[in-house]
Formats: C-alpha cells, structure tokens, sequence
C-alpha cells in the first residue's frame, strides 16, 4: 500500500512540474509586444515605421510561429508602400527579426524592392528576392535598395548577417568578372599597361586586363570601343581605366566607382606617362603642365 502511494505520489508530481512549464510558456506568448520591444521603431532613412499599431499586432501574432531564422528566430517580410514624390508609389519589402526568447524585434534598416529598366521604372514582372534560412544568421537581398545612405538599383545578393542583436552589411570581395579576380591594389603606371595590351613584359607579371564587353556585364557605363582596362581597388571604391583613340590621338579615360555606380570620371590625353599611386593621387600632364589629382 505504501509502494502504491508513493508511486502515486510521484506520478502527481511530475504532472504538476509539467503543467507549471506549460503555464509558464503560454504566459510568455500570451504577453503581449508593445512598441517597447521594437530595437528601433522610426527608420528616418528608410522612411518607415516599425511600431505602428497594424505592426505590433503582426509581431504578436507570429511570436508563436516556428523558427526560420538563425536557428532560433523568425524572420518577417512586411509590404510597404514606398512614395515617390510623383503621386505614385512603389511597393517594398521590409524585414525584421523577431528573438522570442528576449521578445525583442530587431528591422534590417533597409528596404529592397522589383528591378527597374534604364529609365528606372519599375519591372512589374522581376519582383525582388529575399534569401535565408533557419541554419543561418545571413540573408541576402536582390532588386532594387531605397536606403538614404545607401540605394542602389538592381542589386544582386547583397547580403546581412545577424549578430549581437543587430544587422551588419557584408562587404563583398573583389568583384569577380571573367571568372578571375581581375583588381589590384598596386600602382598604375599607363605605360606598363599600354605595354601590356600588344606584348607580355615582366612588368605584366600578374597583371590582368580586361575586355570592355566583359566590363561591361556589371558596368553599363563602360564604353564598349575603349581597349583592354585595369581595375584599381581603393578600399572605399575601384578605378577602371581605359585606354581609347580619338581624332587627338591615344587617351585615357580613368571612372571612379562607388557601390557600382559612375561617380568620377577624367580624360587624360596621353602625351606623357599617367601614374596613381596607392593613396589614389593621380599625377599626369596637361600642355606640359603636371596635374596632380586626388580621388576621395
């Protein structure tokens, strides 16, 4: 009788320490999240606001959804309508995380949207992409970015990682074209790289240069009849440098890129050697008189 009551006994308590976790996972999930638990609620340069009443209540309804994300977290893509200023808008995608173990919503403080065509209309039929997965902290966006401080069209995987509650952007490696990392960091010398276009030298050791129509896969602003092209990485920007042929004589077109986009360009008519060096100070002559210019 007494083996019963204690087998009892213990049956009856481990009932009650199960019912207690239940109590107390519900309690967590019924709590509502207020705008309190939102990490930043009025982007300024995304022009959104990540603690509306329609948004909160979005929040408490997926608390309770299954990980997506980083493991442990859910991941939400949200609509917004992005005003153009021309009495129409753009729909957009935003994208915050939600960590249900801190009941904390973190937004990515950007906002991504379709491809656009060359005059920068919307292509109704190229939506943007969004990747990511439960066994990974990165996502990665496509299409076309409307941050202030940083807005590009037509991106391909830019890409975040989640950590320490926050998102941080992942700078990409050397751009990639032709199959081989075709940027240096080094000096350029125009008459090394002239050299280099008709014969191999020992200066042309590691050096490669590339064709303007591959330039031109990633670059639209290249012009497709300049000559085989060096790419300087500067850290914060490239440099392309083409030579070209007008009625003048040889020339030497140098474009500066920032974010994949034309931001400086000088022609140099090749009287004399052009040489950067690796501070990004260009040296050259302009009716016998040296120009010094410096790339910021």
């Amino acid at each position: 009788m007494k083996l019963t009551k204690l087998f009892l006994f213990l049956i009856f308590g481990l009932l009650n320490s199960s019912c207690s976790y239940s109590r107390e996972e519900s309690s967590f999930i019924k709590d509502s999240l207020k705008s309190e638990n939102v990490s930043s609620c009025n982007v300024e340069k995304i022009k959104v606001n990540f603690c509306t009443n329609e948004k909160i209540k979005i929040y408490n309804q997926k608390l309770a959804s299954t990980a997506n994300f980083s493991n442990d977290k859910i991941l939400i893509i949200l609509n917004e309508d992005r005003y153009t200023g021309k009495g129409d808008s753009r729909n957009v995608k935003a994208i915050v995380v939600i960590d249900s173990s801190k009941g904390k919503i973190y937004p990515l403080q950007q906002i991504v949207g379709n491809f656009v065509d060359s005059r920068l209309e919307v292509l109704s039929n190229e939506n943007p992409e969004i990747k990511f997965s439960k066994s990974s902290n990165e996502i990665c966006i496509s299409g076309t970015t409307y941050a202030s401080d940083d807005n590009n069209i037509n991106v391909e995987n830019e890409c975040y990682i989640f950590e320490n509650d926050s998102f941080k952007k992942i700078k990409k490696d050397p751009e990639i074209i032709g199959g081989e990392k075709n940027i240096v960091s080094k000096k350029y010398d125009s008459d090394v790289h002239l050299k280099c276009i008709s014969k191999k030298i020992k200066e042309c050791s590691g050096l490669n240069l590339i064709e303007t129509k591959e330039l031109f896969k990633k670059y639209d602003f290249v012009n497709l009849s300049d000559g085989p092209s060096m790419v300087l990485d500067r850290g914060r920007f490239q440099l392309i440098i083409s030579p070209f042929e007008d009625e003048s004589g040889p020339n030497l077109r140098v474009m500066q890129v920032k974010n994949n986009k034309l931001v400086d360009e000088k022609f140099i008519y090749l009287n004399n050697r052009v040489e950067i060096d690796n501070n990004s100070i260009m040296t050259y002559y302009q009716n016998s008189k040296k120009i010094i210019y410096q790339f910021k």
